[in-house]
């Protein structure tokens, strides 16, 4: 285990004995500041943009790893984040409410996107501008992910499902390979 990214400290997201438990000596921990409070005695860094810098913290290369953090609405302290490695970026929203607040050109091209379908949050339209690759439903129970799988969830949330053929929804274990194609862009145009 190489790089750990916190999205934020709430009980469901949470637990420091899990994440002591899982960690190596040379794992780092990425997250916003209450997330490090509580990680006392783990080699953590805090990734948080400071008041006044704008939603986006300033990068931190982990390794192969480029991480940047965006101050998103879920709590005191919430952050999303976009992760870069060798060409590949996914991009992890977290908890996020209100995905209005991001600007899906600004973000770029996103190999992999991992969304929590809020009511309310303007996700359908986030996922619609950012188009991308694959996008895993996050953040969501058996029941939902069983819903998912008949083909009911994403209908009762809303009208109209952005990029039906490219969603994603894990059960807890499961794991998803995503490479990225060769001839794809790096950037938007």
């Amino acid at each position: 285990l190489d790089l750990v990214l916190i999205t934020h400290s709430h009980w469901d997201h949470f637990e420091p004995r899990a994440v002591r438990r899982a960690l190596m000596p040379t794992t780092t921990v990425l997250g916003p500041p209450d997330v490090m409070r509580r990680l006392k005695g783990v080699q953590a860094t805090t990734l948080w943009p400071a008041h006044g810098d704008g939603p986006e913290g300033p990068p931190i290369q982990v390794g192969p790893a480029r991480v940047r953090s965006y101050r998103t609405t879920h709590g005191a302290q919430h952050s999303s984040f976009l992760l870069e490695v060798g060409g590949f970026r996914l991009f992890h929203d977290g908890d996020n409410e209100d995905t209005r607040t991001m600007s899906a050109q600004a973000l770029g091209v996103i190999d992999v996107l991992m969304l929590c379908p809020w009511q309310g949050s303007g996700w359908a339209g986030f996922v619609q501008a950012l188009s991308p690759g694959r996008w895993i439903l996050s953040h969501l129970s058996s029941e939902e992910i069983a819903a998912h799988a008949a083909g009911r969830f994403l209908p009762e949330l809303c009208d109209q499902i952005p990029l039906p053929e490219r969603i994603v929804a894990l059960n807890p274990g499961e794991t998803l390979v995503v490479q990225k194609p060769k001839s794809a862009p790096s950037t938007r145009a």
